[in-house]
C-alpha cells in the first residue's frame, strides 16, 4: 500500500498545471497557431518589374526592326511578282516584248533605289552592270548569264515593224533573263535612306501591271 504522502506526490506530478494558477492563466491566453498564407503575386516585387519591363522592350525593339524589314522589302516583293506575272503570260507577248518588259522593270527598279544614272544604260554595259553586282551572283551563275547576253542583245535590238516569225525566239534566252532579274531584284544592295514610298515604284510599272 501507498502512504498518504506518496499518492499526493503522484497527484500532484499528474496535474501541474492545475496546482499552478499562473499557468493556467497563461495557457488560457494562448490562441491556436496557424500557418502563414503564400505571398501573393500581386503587386510584382521590384526585380519582376525589372525582368518584365525589359522583356517587353525587347519584344518591342524586335518587331519594330522586323517591320521595317519587311516594309523596306516591299519593292523587292512587287518587283519579283510582275517578273512572275512576266514569266507565266509570256506566251501572250513577243520575246521582243518580254525582253522590253523585263528591262523597263530593272531600270524603274534602279530609279526607285537611287541608282539613276544606271538606268540610263543599255545594251551590253546594262547586262554586265547587272551582273557585276557585288553579292547576288555566284561564278556559276554569271558564266551562265554572259552565255547569253548576246541573245539578249539580238532580241532586244530586233526590227520593232518584224513579224512574230521573224523575230529571233530564245526561250531559253528568256528565261534566263526572267530567272537574272529575279535574282538580282532578291538580293542587290541598297541605301534605305534613298528608297522613295513604294506606290513611286508601282505607279511607274504599267508594263508589268497588265500581264
Amino acid at each position: 500500500m501507498n502512504s498518504p504522502i506518496s499518492q499526493g506526490a503522484q497527484a500532484s506530478q499528474a496535474n501541474p498545471v492545475q496546482d499552478n494558477p499562473m499557468q493556467q492563466q497563461l495557457l488560457s491566453a494562448l490562441s491556436d497557431i496557424h500557418l502563414t498564407e503564400a505571398p501573393s503575386l500581386w503587386p510584382l516585387a521590384m526585380h519582376q518589374w525589372l525582368i518584365l519591363t525589359s522583356l517587353l522592350l525587347i519584344v518591342t525593339v524586335f518587331t519594330i526592326v522586323a517591320f521595317k524589314r519587311h516594309q523596306a522589302k516591299a519593292y523587292r516583293r512587287h518587283l519579283v511578282e510582275r517578273l512572275d506575272a512576266l514569266a507565266l503570260n509570256g506566251g501572250n507577248l513577243s520575246t521582243q516584248q518580254v525582253i522590253e518588259a523585263v528591262n523597263i522593270l530593272l531600270k524603274r527598279c534602279f530609279i526607285f533605289i537611287g541608282r539613276k544614272h544606271k538606268a540610263a544604260l543599255y545594251g551590253e554595259r546594262w547586262y554586265r552592270t547587272l551582273l557585276d553586282e557585288r553579292g547576288v551572283f555566284n561564278d556559276a551563275q554569271r558564266t551562265l548569264f554572259e552565255s547569253q547576253i548576246d541573245a539578249w542583245l539580238q532580241l532586244s535590238l530586233a526590227a520593232p515593224n518584224a513579224s512574230e516569225a521573224q523575230l529571233f525566239k530564245d526561250e531559253e534566252a528568256i528565261q534566263a533573263l526572267v530567272e537574272l532579274a529575279k535574282q538580282w531584284t532578291r538580293k542587290h544592295r541598297t541605301d534605305k535612306k534613298r528608297i522613295r514610298p513604294l506606290r513611286h515604284l508601282i505607279s511607274r510599272n504599267k508594263v508589268g501591271a497588265h500581264v
